[in-house]
């Protein structure tokens, strides 16, 4: 999705992890235009796995990812 000159995207996944139980990816990016042909990227990641805990009990697991990096558009 375009905002002015401000890039936004998503994404986001599922699929089986273990023993048929599921896991789930989702994230944003936003690409914001600087100094001519220079970009600004943030990226936000959320991650969450089912995982077997002590005893045999079903849990589970996730973290968060946080990025910024700078680009050149060529």
């Amino acid at each position: 999705m375009f905002i002015n000159d401000l890039s936004l995207s998503f994404t986001g996944s599922t699929g089986p992890y273990h023993n048929d139980r599921y896991g789930f990816i989702g994230g944003a990016n936003v690409d914001l235009p600087y100094w001519g042909d220079f970009e600004v990227r943030g990226t936000l990641r959320f991650n969450a796995v089912p995982v077997t805990l002590l005893g045999g009990n079903d849990g589970s697991s996730g973290w968060l990812d946080l990025g910024l990096s700078l680009g050149y558009e060529f």
